[in-house]
């Protein structure tokens, strides 16, 4: 039985043709890009209720301990909020997550309100990134989370 020839490299290489341009680097504006990922990403996928329910214990679960509620407010026990968060595949929060409804809210409590929704804010950012599972990233890229006092404990 013959022997295999013996690849030759320096032959190999000159073959290459070495006359092709490089292509210039894109230079990407994030904030174009994010509005971008916005548009174009649905906002959740599909899951089951055992796979919803893990994932969001996996979220409240990073996040709870980074939450601290003002105390001694005005039906703090009633209040609530909501927040739409957005996250890079490595977990991070694309911009500011923002509120999408709050509870117990009142003429009276507005500045606790306030400072009740913004500290919900902060837990976000504060907990990035999030350390979630990648093959789920089209149930987690986008997704809202409920605030409330009684269930984040």
């Amino acid at each position: 039985m013959p022997k295999p020839e013996k690849l030759d490299l320096a032959e190999l290489s000159s073959l290459i043709d070495k006359s092709l341009p490089k292509a210039p680097k894109k230079v990407r504006d994030p904030q174009a890009f994010a509005k971008s990922i916005e548009i174009s990403v649905p906002k959740a996928a599909k899951l089951d209720g055992r796979a919803t329910a893990s994932l969001a214990a996996a979220i409240r679960a990073q996040i709870a301990p980074c939450w601290n509620p003002p105390i001694g407010g005005s039906d703090v026990k009633k209040m609530t909020v909501v927040l739409a968060i957005q996250l890079t595949r490595d977990g991070r929060v694309v911009g500011q997550p923002t509120v999408v409804s709050q509870t117990g809210a009142t003429g009276g409590n507005a500045g606790y309100a306030k400072a009740f929704a913004d500290t919900a804010v902060r837990a976000v950012l504060r907990c990035a990134p999030l350390k979630l599972p990648a093959d789920m990233y089209d149930a987690w890229k986008a997704f809202e989370l409920n605030f409330d006092p009684s269930e984040m404990t």
